[in-house]
């Protein structure tokens, strides 16, 4: 089922700092939250809660200038690893909105595919970040393997739409793999 667009709420600019700062609260009507970081050289990390750290796998890193489309209803906290950066916030409404929940898990990989993901019918996607500096990962089902599948290279993400279970696979090493999934409640 798909939800109506009722409108678009007004778009903030948060300053944020070294402690983590709760950015959205719940909201049961909040279909997505484009959140940007406006800064031109730090990074930005995003949680669900506010044990975030900055530049964790914890939650998921926003390069500068980088944005992020965050679904449903959970409390998004966010914090700086130095000086004050603003994020944008463009918060999407919707009619007969489905409620949703936001999970953010860190997950450690190895050269052998790691289930990250399992197939369920309340999913409706699944976004990969690697959160390694050097490693390359890869995403796919079970027969993921190095270099047969969606290539991650260090700080980019990948989001999957459905319900089907994820898997990724490191090139070498045990890097961390950040996962969101945004289910139905």
């Amino acid at each position: 089922m798909f939800n109506l667009l009722k409108g678009l709420k007004a778009t903030t600019v948060t300053a944020l700092s070294t402690t983590a700062a709760k950015v959205l609260d719940y909201d049961n009507n909040r279909g997505r939250a484009i959140v940007q970081n406006l800064d031109a050289s730090i990074a930005v990390t995003l949680g669900t809660s506010s044990a975030v750290t900055a530049g964790s796998t914890s939650g998921i890193v926003l390069a500068a200038g980088e944005s992020f489309a965050f679904y449903g209803r959970t409390p998004l906290y966010a914090i700086s690893a130095s000086g004050t950066p603003n994020l944008g916030i463009t918060i999407e409404t919707t009619v007969a909105n489905e409620a949703k929940v936001t999970t953010i898990t860190p997950v450690a990989l190895s050269t052998t595919a790691t289930r990250v993901s399992l197939r369920n019918s309340s999913k409706i996607r699944t976004t990969i970040a690697n959160a390694h500096a050097s490693i390359v990962m890869w995403v796919g089902n079970s027969a993921v393997a190095a270099n047969a599948g969606i290539s991650l290279a260090a700080g980019q993400k990948v989001t999957l739409e459905g319900i089907d279970a994820v898997y990724v696979v490191a090139a070498s090493g045990t890097p961390t793999a950040t996962i969101i999934e945004t289910k139905r409640a």
